[in-house]
């Protein structure tokens, strides 16, 4: 081997190695700077949390290119969605022209994949989306809009989505879907002006439903396309493009240009040369879903659509979309009947321009079950600006038939429907109330209809229903409707229904509806009715752990004034009787107006609102008037009442009850609690209360062993619940011949703080008054007076409370008696002592007393100058707090700002209670002072008679 041939080899080893060595290290040198622009392009053009769990990079899976790998991507809404993911990606993969990463004019994107993807679509009833992500700043609308500024130029040669799943929500309009198992290829090379874009798409199941019903269920859908793309000019011709939706196969042809981005230019259409009769009815979801490939059918069909001409602004192409059907039938070979002479000619079209220039006419609709024929056609001309209106539809369909043409398996239906309806005219004249230039008669009659499943919780049966038509309303003669054990008979007239339908306005009602017996588990679902049957209170079950019921959705567009007599109505284990009043449903609210009922064993008027604007927050608000209210039925049935009242587990009697309380609701339409904001009063001849843990410490710190177990006499309480945290105004009590003062409050939390100002006879105390009082004073030998005043401070919370017991409420007493244990004393050693000793002594008595006297004046003067600065302190917090308050524009800052003087009140309390504390300690010490300099004085006049 000659020199030159061991050199090239030489140098040839040097350069692999050299290439192998920067096929490991490029991606780290480069992987930084790489990811810092995917974060920075990302964040600086969307207003949502971005993150992503790994990322790598790579020269050996593309090469030689850049391949830039992404695990667990996802995007998360800020605001009302920050608990939503909108999307997410198990891996994204793209792949990055090696080259355009040594050059300074961005990055060439080849290619795209990404697997498993996650999207989350929601619109709320307000209209706001999770989809609104984009930052709209002006600035940096425009900067993005100017692709030559992005740091990565789409040089796509692929793109594919594998295993997509999509969920859409919209509650604006009550409409849901569901995408799953979505396939996408996208396959070209888009770096050339002109080339062939190749793209399949398959979805397993599309499912999509508006106001319940469903039009797609669990739909196949598949989409094969080869388009003749000139990117220059942004023309698309489609030289072969098949589109399949269930068994139906269509095919496209045409082309779409767009000359910029606010027009479409269009020569598109839709023909089914292959069609069949059968495959039309799999889009009928009850059809599809059940034995579809047994069915039997026949029949003629054609089908074609188009699009030609310009969209741009307003204005839009011409287009037709045409369906016949003649002649057809068809039959489950197991069951006996078969749907015959069905036969359709349903045309859409529009020469072009306005969308009011669109035609919807169906003039034939026609089949018969069972013999009896039923018939439908329909045409609307300017459906935009003025619909104009014709209608017909007439038939007597005998229910009982539909189990003979489908295999209805868990479900039963028998009954007759009776349908003749005509509508014609302009919706103008309804709108201007010149109801004579529209025609609208009709009846649609129902007759033993009865329907059972094992989606519904309870079999429905409506023995009689009459609904008549004119122009200006819908007449309800009757409905009588049964749903298991409950009944429901409603009549009443139903106007503005024709702008309801096709303008999406408020139809108004007024409706009377009367129930001898109704059960809200009968009109829910089978497993809230599984629920709620097991909602007797038992020793495993009780009331605080039963599944609630669910917030109530109101639509926006109702107007509706019912007049109700209820006889029984039973809500979750809630029993009411003789319920009556008017309730008006509108604005998205349900206003009580003279609600009168009677629940356990109790007589109750109710007015007030329940309000769904914001169906994630709902709001009550009522005014309450409950007569004589078993208290131990009151907590077991409610909640609320065991949180904010736990004393009422151990309380037998009755009260009667005014309050007006306004909160936010949960989605289980429980109060929340830190919400409650409620005023009222609390009235009863009589109560007992037993077994608290509070009263036998009471009993035990005081020696009055009655206090376990009390009766109150005439109880009127004043109360306040602000925040949640339950205020008690000071009431009187009384116990035998025991009477307390009693006020207090206990928080969220559970703590509670009351003070009883307790005035108790001696003789209650008997032999132990004198030694009560002793403790009381902390000296010994002092007896009782003939009413003995204290304090009981109950604090702690309600599960571990603490009490102590306090002199405050007979200190002026207990002075008198501590002077006259020291007089006592003091004679008892005049005996044997010389007139000059018993004066020093004397004097060293008057002298103790002048600075009892004295220090008893400065201690008052301390608390009271505590209480001017604490009263200034509470009045200048209640300032702040109101000015929070009213400050607040709009219900969500009201409740912030609620929050927000909440604090500013506990602050303030804090420093009145630190204030008053501080304020005690300094009058206490100067008194004992005092007292000790007395004291001293005695004592050393005594060891001089001693001496």
């Amino acid at each position: 081997m000659n020199k030159t041939v061991k050199k090239s080899l030489k140098i040839g080893g040097i350069t692999l190695l050299v290439l192998i060595v920067l096929l490991i290290t490029l991606p780290f040198l480069f992987k930084d700077k790489i990811v810092s622009i995917v974060k920075t392009e990302v964040n600086k053009s969307l207003n949502a949390k971005v993150d992503f769990h790994d990322f790598g990079l790579s020269l050996f899976r593309n090469f030689p290119d850049f391949s830039l790998t992404i695990d667990d991507f996802s995007i998360v809404g800020v605001n009302e969605f920050e608990k939503d993911t909108l999307a997410s990606v198990k891996r994204l993969n793209v792949v990055i022209d090696l080259m355009s990463v040594f050059g300074n004019d961005g990055y060439k994107i080849q290619k795209i994949i990404i697997d498993k993807p996650k999207v989350n679509l929601i619109t709320l009833a307000d209209g706001k989306s999770n989809m609104d992500i984009l930052i709209s700043d002006t600035s940096q609308t425009e900067a993005s809009a100017d692709t030559s500024k992005s740091a990565f130029k789409l040089k796509l040669k692929e793109l594919k989505i594998n295993n997509a799943e999509l969920l859409y929500r919209d509650d604006s309009t009550r409409s849901k879907a569901k995408v799953s198992n979505l396939n996408f290829r996208l396959a070209g090379n888009m770096t050339q002006d002109f080339t062939t874009l190749k793209i399949l798409t398959t979805i397993d199941s599309v499912t999509y439903s508006q106001t319940g019903v469903a039009f797609l269920n669990k739909a196949r859908i598949r989409l094969e396309s080869e388009i003749a793309a000139d990117l220059l000019n942004s023309k698309y011709t489609f030289n072969k493009t098949e589109f399949r939706l269930n068994e139906i196969l269509l095919n496209l042809e045409g082309f779409v240009a767009m000359p910029d981005s606010t027009v479409i230019d269009m020569d598109v259409k839709l023909s089914a040369p292959k069609m069949q009769f059968k495959d039309l009815l799999s889009l009928i979801p009850a059809l599809y879903m059940k034995d579809f490939e047994k069915i039997q059918t026949k029949g003629e069909l054609t089908f074609s659509a188009f699009a030609k001409g310009r969209m741009e602004g307003e204005n839009y192409p011409a287009f037709g979309i045409d369906l016949k059907v003649g002649n057809a039938m068809f039959k489950y070979p197991d069951l006996p009947k078969s749907v015959d002479n069905i036969n359709i000619a349903a045309n859409i079209s529009s020469k072009g321009g306005s969308l009011d220039n669109a035609i919807i006419n169906v003039s034939g609709f026609h089949f018969e079950l069972d013999k009896n024929p039923f018939d439908l056609g329909l045409l609307v001309r300017t459906p935009i600006s003025d619909p104009d209106l014709n209608l017909k539809a007439k038939g007597n369909l005998n229910l009982n038939s539909v189990k003979d043409v489908y295999p209805l398996e868990d479900q039963t239906l028998s009954g007759l429907l009776k349908i003749d309806i005509v509508l014609s005219g302009r919706m103008s004249s309804i709108e201007k109330e010149r109801y004579e230039d529209f025609n609208a008669l009709g009846n649609i009659i129902l007759e033993n209809i009865k329907y059972a499943s094992k989606d519904l919780a309870k079999p429905v049966d409506i023995s009689s229903g009459h609904l008549e038509f004119s122009s200006k309303y819908l007449d309800l003669k009757q409905l009588n409707v049964k749903l298991g054990k409950s009944d429901l008979l409603a009549a009443g007239k139903v106007e503005n229904y024709l702008p309801y339908v096709f303008r999406d306005q408020t139809i108004v009602g007024k409706l009377d509806v009367k129930s001898n017996y109704f059960d809200l588990k009968d009109i829910m679902g089978e497993e809230a009715a599984a629920t709620a049957s097991s909602s007797t209170p038992s020793a495993a079950t009780t009331p605080a752990e039963q599944e609630p019921m669910t917030a109530i959705e109101i639509p926006k567009n109702i107007n509706f004034a019912l007049n109700a007599a209820f006889n029984k109505v039973i809500y979750d284990n809630i029993e009411i009787d003789n319920l009556k009043g008017n309730i008006e449903v509108k604005d998205q609210k349900v206003d009580l107006k003279n609600l009168n009922l009677n629940t356990l064993g109790s007589a109750v008027a109710v007015s007030g609102y329940y309000s769904a604007a914001q169906i994630d927050k709902p709001v009550v608000d009522l005014n309450l008037d409950v007569k004589e209210l078993d208290i131990q039925k009151a907590f077991k049935t409610f909640n609320t009442v065991q949180k904010l009242m736990p004393v009422a587990e151990h309380t037998q009697g009755k009260v009667s009850i005014k309050v007006k309380m306004n909160s936010l609701l949960d989605k289980t339409l429980s109060p929340v609690l830190n919400t409650v904001q409620a005023k009222g009063n609390l009235q009863t001849s009589r109560i007992e209360i037993s077994g608290l843990q509070t009263l036998e410490m009471i009993a035990s710190a005081t020696k009055l062993d009655k206090l376990k177990k009390v009766a109150l006499d005439k109880v009127n309480i004043a109360f306040e619940i602000i925040d949640g945290n339950v205020h008690v105004n000071p009431f009187d009590v009384k116990m035998g011949n025991i009477t307390s003062n009693i006020s207090g409050q206990m928080g969220l939390d559970q703590t509670i703080n009351y003070v009883a100002k307790m005035n108790v006879p001696r003789a209650e105390l008997g032999n132990t008054a004198d030694n009560f009082v002793s403790s009381l004073s902390g000296k010994t030998g002092v007896k009782a007076p003939e009413n003995i005043k204290f304090d009981v401070l109950v604090g702690g919370t309600v599960t571990k409370p603490t009490v102590k017991v306090g002199a405050t409420g007979m200190a002026n007493e207990l002075k008198e008696e501590v002077k006259k244990v020291v007089e006592e004393k003091i004679q008892e050693g005049k005996g044997a002592v010389n007139a000059e000793i018993d004066k020093a002594i004397a004097e060293a008595t008057k002298q103790k007393e002048k600075l009892v006297a004295e220090a008893t004046k400065q201690a008052d003067a301390i608390r009271s100058q505590a209480q001017k600065t604490t009263a200034q302190i509470m009045d200048e917090a209640d300032k702040q707090a109101q000015a929070l308050v009213d400050k607040a524009s709009n219900p969500i800052a009201k409740a912030a700002a609620k929050e927000a003087a909440k604090k500013v009140k506990q602050e303030a309390q804090a420093k009145v209670d630190k204030a008053n504390a501080e304020a005690d300690k300094q009058a206490s010490n100067v008194i004992n002072q005092a007292e000790k300099q007395g004291d001293k004085l005695i004592e050393d006049a005594k060891a001089k008679k001693l001496k």
